[in-house]
């Protein structure tokens, strides 16, 4: 079964998140404490120094106080998966904004959203190279997951990760959904009726490609602009169940332990 099947995806809940990262701390910790006053090595010092104060470093000489820190990194990873799917919401809490602000909103929301899940998998590449050299240290059998765990990440989002390219690179052609809302932008200062009938327009082209996605995916197909926003909340929350998983297989795969159950939280 493919891990981006929705029967093998986890729920999106806090309760996995917070067993999820208790999970990898829980074992990282039982090993510090099976071999008290192990010293750390210098790639673990290195390591940890990019992530607590340095005011902190003398208590991290030894490896005991290492899973509180890699819980820590996981949970802030997992906290962004968690509120990704708001991303495709906040609009609605901005009826009756200033026209500004809405017109601000236009361009930021699309940015934002690409822009979260390049941060998920970059926090979490960086995380498993922690998790990795720490669990390694404290003398444990650990599989080095960066590049599988990247490779799936791409593939499994490749169009939006693809967007944020678009994005940021001003040699890139940029897309569709760029276009509409540069469109939608301060720039425009025609008639607002042939502005709309052209945005119709535009919709009407694309709900066959709507429907087509939609039916792929096991969804009614979208008819109306309800229809397509709703599904566009649907894709942000399928996302955020994609990458619950594949964060969750990589961080477990790592120190050898089972994936992330579809439907339940990891065991201890």
């Amino acid at each position: 079964m493919s891990e981006t099947n929705d029967e093998a995806l986890p729920p999106l809940e806090a309760s996995i998140a917070q067993a999820l990262a208790g999970k990898i701390c829980d074992i990282i910790t039982a090993a510090g404490k099976a071999n008290p006053g192990m010293e750390a090595s210098a790639d673990s010092k290195k390591l940890v120094a990019r992530r607590v104060p340095p005011s902190w470093l003398s208590k991290f000489e030894l490896m005991d106080g290492y899973g509180f820190v890699i819980w820590d990194e996981a949970m802030t990873v997992l906290d962004r998966i968690l509120v990704y799917p708001v991303t495709a919401r906040y609009r609605k809490y901005l009826v009756g904004a200033p026209k500004e602000v809405i017109g601000a909103w236009q361009f930021h929301s699309h940015s934002l959203r690409v822009g979260e899940l390049y941060i998920v998998l970059d926090r979490t590449v960086a995380l498993l190279e922690f998790l990795y050299v720490v669990g390694r240290d404290c003398g444990l059998d650990v599989t080095d997951c960066r590049k599988s765990f990247e490779k799936k990440f791409k593939k499994a989002l490749d169009r939006r990760l693809r967007e944020r390219h678009r994005l940021v690179h001003a040699h890139e052609r940029p897309s569709m959904t760029s276009r509409i809302i540069d469109f939608s932008g301060g720039k425009w200062d025609g008639d607002k009726d042939a502005a709309r009938e052209v945005l119709m327009k535009f919709f009407i082209d694309t709900l066959p490609k709507l429907a087509k996605a939609s039916e792929a995916a096991g969804r009614i197909a979208p008819k109306t602009p309800e229809d397509v926003e709703a599904l566009h909340e649907w894709g942000a929350q399928q996302e955020a169940r994609i990458m619950l998983k594949l964060v969750g297989d990589a961080l477990l795969g790592t120190l050898n332990e089972s994936s992330l159950a579809p439907a339940s939280a990891p065991k201890s």
